[in-house]
Formats: C-alpha cells, sequence, structure tokens
C-alpha cells in the first residue's frame, strides 16, 4: 500500500507507547492515525469542492471573442519614421535601470564602457543592471531619447547621461 502521509511521534509520546500493552499501544496509534487521515480527507475535500466550483463558474461565462465584442486596436503608427533613419544591427544592450526615477539607460554615447568591463561594473541604489536580452528581430533603430524634445533634429534626440564615469544614452 503507498503511503499518503507520515506521521511522526515527540520522543516523550514513543517512550509513552512504549509503556503501554500492545492492545492499548495499537488503539492509541489507530486513533491517531484515523483521525490524520480525517483531517486529510477534509481538506481534500473542501479543496476539490473549490476547484470543482470554480470549474463551474468559468465554464458558466459566455467569453466573446474581440471581434464579437466588437472590439477593435488602431494599428498606425505613433510618429511617422524618417526616410533616412540609421537602421543598425541587433546587439547584446547592456543597460542600467534607475528604480527610483524609473529610467533606464542604455550603453552608448562618446565615452562608452568597453564591453569586457560589464561584469566588473559595480552599481548601487538607485541604480541596477538590467538583465541580458536576446532580442528576435533583425535590424533597430533609437529615434530619441523620451525627455528628447519631441521636434528634436539628428543630433540632439539622443540624451546622453554620464554614468560611473561612462556616457550613457536615456532609453526609457
Amino acid at each position: 500500500m503507498e503511503k499518503k502521509f507520515e506521521v511522526e511521534f515527540l520522543v516523550e509520546a514513543i517512550e509513552f507507547l512504549e509503556s503501554l500493552d500492545d492492545k492499548s499501544r495499537e488503539k492509541i496509534i489507530y486513533k491517531i492515525v484515523s483521525d490524520n487521515l480525517k483531517e486529510v480527507n477534509k481538506k481534500m475535500h473542501k479543496n476539490l469542492f473549490s476547484i470543482i466550483l470554480f470549474v463551474i463558474l468559468l465554464n458558466s461565462c459566455n467569453f466573446q471573442t474581440t471581434k464579437e465584442a466588437g472590439i477593435k486596436y488602431s494599428t498606425r503608427p505613433v510618429f511617422q519614421v524618417l526616410k533616412n533613419i540609421e537602421w543598425r544591427e541587433v546587439g547584446l544592450a547592456k543597460e542600467l535601470i534607475n528604480v527610483k526615477e524609473k529610467m533606464v539607460i542604455i550603453l552608448g554615447g562618446s565615452n562608452p564602457l568597453p564591453l569586457h568591463q560589464w561584469e566588473e561594473l559595480k552599481v548601487g541604489f538607485p541604480w541596477k543592471k538590467n538583465i541580458d536580452r536576446h532580442v528576435l528581430i533583425n535590424k533597430t533603430a533609437l529615434v530619441r531619447s523620451p525627455n528628447a524634445n519631441s521636434n528634436c533634429n539628428r543630433t540632439d534626440c539622443l540624451i546622453e547621461i554620464e554614468n560611473k564615469g561612462y556616457s550613457w544614452i536615456e532609453l526609457a
């Protein structure tokens, strides 16, 4: 028979049980085990009841598709992409996150941190290194930093920030 659970007795309980005759010991152990089994069964039935109730409620809901509900999303561009935009091959982005100001900066600019020094770079609060992500696109372009003027020209569209003696570009 497969064990469903195991009852462990305290040292004092074992000593007490050993002091009893066989019949008394068996009755007490049976009572302890059967009470634990009843408790386990109660919890299982309660959980099973909750699951069944959830499934019934979920199945009684008739969810429409977005098309049936008439929900539409606009897919027009937010801004016009420049005709002479500089597309770049995607690489591994090295980013720092400022958790206090909710800002992301990316390695770049006039004096970027050499990639081989990234692992040794130590940052403290409010900065945190972002995880390395491998994106699944072929080309990318950073049009402008979020705090740059919306009608900026090419040279002043990227805001350069200095951090730890290196230059970074405001990304988000």
